[in-house]
């Protein structure tokens, strides 16, 4: 019986350090193109001191918090003109060229379409935003 608790506590340890490593590696405005924005929280985007900051729920912090757009930062842009998919005020919606289930797809009207910028991105993300259909 000890064996089993032994055994057990361990298995314990490791599934939190995997997931503590996991959390530790979420960026808390979650991408490059947005960084951390006073005050320490907010309830609604008009709490943030900064007018181009918007109040998010950060899964890093466990509490809603400004972000705004990181200065100098390249955003994606869709090809022709069409008009970029955009959650809040200025988060492009990044997708998946292959569009299966598994994927991120875009909703109806839009479609997976490659960037004319090369824009600030983790290096897991792709370099596909979601553009108006024509």
């Amino acid at each position: 019986m000890h064996f089993f608790k032994r055994f057990a506590y361990f298995e314990i340890t490791i599934l939190m350090h995997f997931f503590v490593s996991i959390y530790a590696s979420l960026d808390a405005c979650y991408d490059t193109l947005r960084i951390r924005s006073e005050p320490e929280t907010c309830i609604q985007s008009t709490d943030c001191y900064d007018a181009n900051a918007e109040c998010i729920y950060s899964l890093a912090e466990s509490h809603h918090i400004c972000c705004k757009p990181r200065p100098n930062a390249i955003f994606p842009e869709c090809p022709d003109g069409r008009k970029i998919l955009i959650m809040g005020k200025y988060m492009p919606v990044l997708c998946s060229l292959e569009n299966s289930i598994e994927n991120e797809m875009c909703p109806q009207g839009y479609e997976c379409l490659p960037s004319v910028t090369t824009f600030t991105r983790n290096n897991e993300q792709s370099y596909n935003v979601c553009c108006t259909t024509i």
